[in-house]
């Protein structure tokens, strides 16, 4: 996304370390369905209005840039990107972007930091719409 064009930006901060909202996971042999562990679940619970706290767009970036950096507190092994699509579900539920499908967001940047306690600090930018067809086209007629 060299040509973009940068809109608006929030910076959220998460505080507490982010889990992986696919490890943990059980399933249900009689509903045949897969839910969350209860640490994703509690997390969950505690992160959405903390960030709806810190206040969203009115209406949802349809196309941005996501910057995170999650910050940890152990240096205990994480699965990064396991915890890159809980932020990125996090941010879809809440109405900061509309999808968080690749046309829409990119490849979001993504570091580990350590620090005396664990936080997600998350940078939405929003951009100009980017004509994927369009970009498509131009290079099959190459």
């Amino acid at each position: 996304m060299t040509d973009e064009v940068a809109l608006r930006k929030r910076i959220y901060v998460i505080a507490g370390e982010t889990p992986s909202q696919k490890n943990g996971q059980s399933f249900n042999r009689r509903t045949k369905t897969m839910f969350k562990s209860e640490q994703f679940r509690k997390w969950f619970e505690r992160a959405y209005p903390e960030l709806l706290h810190q206040g969203v767009p009115q209406k949802p970036y349809e196309f941005a840039r996501v910057e995170i950096v999650f910050r940890h507190d152990t240096l205990r092994t994480r699965d990064g990107d396991n915890q890159l699509s809980t932020v990125q579900d996090l941010l879809k539920k809440a109405g900061v972007i509309a999808d968080d499908c690749w046309t829409r967001i990119g490849t979001p940047t993504v570091r580990h930091d350590v620090a005396k306690f664990a936080e997600c600090v998350i940078k939405v930018t929003e951009i100009a719409p980017i004509d994927w067809a369009k970009r498509l086209k131009e290079i099959k007629n190459r």
